[in-house]
């Protein structure tokens, strides 16, 4: 029997994946766009703010997530990217037509965990067409990335029939001190561009921060 390589899908930690807001100003039409997460002016950063209950933010204003921080200056899982590749699992194709085996999932670390549920359906889509033998992917993921990848698989037995294994990077099963810290205090996660109040207030609307 021939070992099938099984594609990998690696969830980074909060704050891993960069955020870029687009927004309208009220009575105009022209839509502004710039990145919100890790490097903004504080009054664009303002623009992650959810309401009371977390979902939603300030009017005519959309976040998505974009790449994760894999880049300098903020080049936090380039490295895992390159360890993998050395390994053989490519980030795409190679010369040969070889499947790309790496894959990345990119979220928006403020909201509810279980919002990235039907994202991460169609990544593992997108990963197992990408590689018509496999039958199951691998997930890896780092810090929260591992609470929503545990969360995935227990969310029903369909999900978790998909996944072969879930490797973790320092996941937090038992909880975590920082998100305390950041709620009452504010968290700047190292960000030099980051104001610690105006952080305080955010993340105390952030549902993933009590996750």
């Amino acid at each position: 029997k021939i070992a099938v390589k099984l594609p990998i899908i690696f969830l980074p930690g909060v704050a891993g994946t960069r955020l870029m807001v687009s927004w309208t100003d009220e009575g105009s039409t022209y839509l502004h766009s710039t990145e919100a997460w890790p490097f903004s002016p504080a009054e664009q950063r303002d623009r992650l703010r959810l309401d009371e209950f977390g979902k939603t933010g300030p009017a005519n204003t959309t976040v998505k997530a974009d790449l994760l921080l894999s880049t300098w200056p903020t080049n936090f899982y380039g490295g895992i990217r390159d360890f993998l590749h050395k390994k053989g699992y490519l980030a795409s194709g190679g010369a040969a037509q070889e499947p790309r085996q790496y894959f990345e999932f990119p979220y928006d670390w403020r909201l509810d965990n279980g919002t990235h549920f039907e994202a991460l359906d169609r990544k593992i889509d997108a990963a197992l067409k990408e590689n018509p033998k496999a039958t199951k992917v691998m997930l890896m993921a780092h810090s929260m990335g591992g609470v929503i990848a545990r969360a995935y698989i227990l969310s029903s037995p369909q999900r978790a029939a998909r996944v072969d294994s879930l490797i973790t990077i320092g996941t937090p099963y038992w909880g975590a001190p920082k998100p305390y810290y950041g709620a009452t205090n504010g968290y700047t996660f190292g960000n030099p561009s980051v104001l610690q109040p105006l952080m305080k207030k955010l993340i105390q609307n952030w549902p993933a921060a009590y996750q």
